[in-house]
């Protein structure tokens, strides 16, 4: 596949995007070459590190596997995986994590995506997956349109300039005017019927033409929009430096490339690519400016989801345990600083085996959402609630002594007593088991620390019973 400069950003872009949502620390977007073989076009690291195409034969099993079969892998710890912890790469190189998903647009294969974390701290899971091929099905519809919209723009350049030349020839060479005559049906049939928003401003940026395509996506007509300049569709959304690089590029004889959140005649935003150029009169200085723009505002969406998606419990709803520990790091490391007090509960839900086997998983699932909703309802908006997992649920609660946290976890006691868990079956009560650990700069160096010890309270609310709270007491 040829080099191009319309996707070359895109899938830049896409490699970015992807390490910092699952935090890995390699990731290669491999697009499938005609001949079948593999084209390691984004190769990158963590800070954005240009990496070497890799030699593991693991990595090329991986990938072979996954764009032959249309089927995605997720290796959780490679150490552990009985189909991979023998391989020489595992043993060599440390390989721990890996994901590699295809990329399939229209049915057909046309690459994958492949990431990997060679820490144990950082080990993918099975919730990581369903985000990253969401990921993968929506890059590959925007590479295909950023190759549909590489060959509109090379297209409409050459066709402009032809015209531009004919323009020229027809002083000399009358019997010519019918070529040019052809050449700019070809063009202006190319432009009326281009699925791409088209406008051609005058060297002052007043509209002088619109395509179907602009009228069809705003809802203005040529006749409305005629002589005004487009910065009358702005939003307030787009900052104001981004016009000002636009005119600066422009006016400099260059192609600008960027995105607007513009307004239709409705009032309804939108999101939009454009990529805006000068068209050269006979003295080589621009003349008119020509502005291609695509909608992208489900891709917009698309990645607001995918953004959600990878920080959010998809069964509750709230922070999952990676992007939970991510933020309790920063609150932690505030309380370390400035000597706060901070602690932190982890909760059980009792007996929660008993529920699964009596009622279904099903019914299971909609105790952990609902206590989930009960827990994020009675908890203030500093603290922070994410699934541990399983039936296990941590919340850190910053500026907050022992005392304060042992009544909030004789609140959710008591709420839980008064409100069993409506679910579609039956009411069914449920009890809580809660460990309680608070920072202490002598005894609690790191977070992890300050979890351990609360892990170790809560085991002894279990042992005394359950549907209670113990606190971690360090030993003498």
């Amino acid at each position: 596949m040829a080099e191009n400069r319309l996707l070359e950003p895109v899938l830049d872009y896409a490699i970015r995007t992807v390490l910092q949502l699952f935090e890995a620390e390699k990731g290669y977007l491999i697009l499938l070459n005609e001949d079948g073989t593999l084209n390691f076009r984004v190769r990158q690291d963590a800070h954005g590190n240009l990496l070497d195409e890799p030699e593991e034969n693991i990595s090329h099993t991986i990938l072979q596997k996954v764009i032959q079969k249309q089927e995605s892998l997720i290796i959780a710890d490679a150490i552990y995986d009985k189909a991979f912890k023998t391989a020489e790469s595992v043993q060599a190189l440390r390989l721990r994590s890996v994901m590699c998903v295809p990329m399939i647009s229209r049915g057909k294969t046309i690459g994958a995506v492949y990431i990997e974390n060679r820490s144990e701290t950082a080990l993918f899971t099975q919730a990581d997956l369903q985000p990253l091929k969401f990921f993968a099905s929506q890059a590959a519809i925007t590479i295909e349109n950023a190759l549909l919209n590489e060959a509109l723009e090379a297209r409409v350049t050459q066709r402009t300039a032809e015209l531009l030349d004919t323009n020229r020839r027809l002083e000399a060479e009358i019997q010519n005017r019918i070529r040019m005559e052809s050449e700019l049906r070809k063009l202006s049939s190319a432009i009326e019927q281009s699925p791409s928003s088209i406008i051609i401003t005058n060297i002052a940026g007043e509209i002088e033409y619109v395509n179907p395509a602009f009228t069809t996506l705003t809802g203005y007509t040529l006749e409305e929009v005629y002589g005004k300049n487009p910065n009358f569709q702005k939003s307030g959304q787009t900052p104001e430096e981004v016009y000002k690089d636009l005119w600066k590029a422009i006016t400099s004889g260059e192609t600008w490339r960027g995105e607007f959140v513009n307004q239709k005649k409705n009032g309804d935003l939108y999101w939009e690519f454009a990529v805006i150029a000068p068209i050269r009169g006979r003295n080589q200085k621009p003349a008119h400016y020509v502005a291609i723009k695509e909608d992208i505002t489900l891709r917009k969406q698309a990645e607001e989801e995918l953004k959600r998606l990878a920080t959010l419990d998809p069964l509750t709803e709230i922070f999952n345990r990676r992007h939970f520990f991510k933020l309790a790091e920063i609150v932690f490391e505030q309380a370390k600083r400035y000597r706060r007090q901070l602690s932190l509960l982890m909760i059980d839900a009792d007996h929660f085996k008993q529920i699964n086997d009596q009622y279904g998983h099903a019914t299971g699932d909609q105790v952990l959402q609902t206590l989930a909703q009960y827990l994020e309802h009675l908890i203030r908006k500093a603290d922070l609630l994410g699934r541990y997992g399983g039936e296990e649920f941590v919340i850190i609660l910053p500026e907050t002594s022992l005392q304060s946290a042992y009544q909030a976890g004789e609140r959710f006691l008591k709420f839980l007593q008064q409100n069993p868990i409506q679910t579609q079956r039956k009411a069914i009560p449920l009890t809580l088991s809660i460990g309680i650990a608070t920072y202490n700069p002598d005894t609690t160096p790191s977070l992890d620390k300050l979890v351990d010890q609360a892990d170790q309270a809560l085991y002894m609310a279990k042992q005394a019973g359950r549907n209670c709270i113990a606190v971690y007491s360090p030993p003498e």
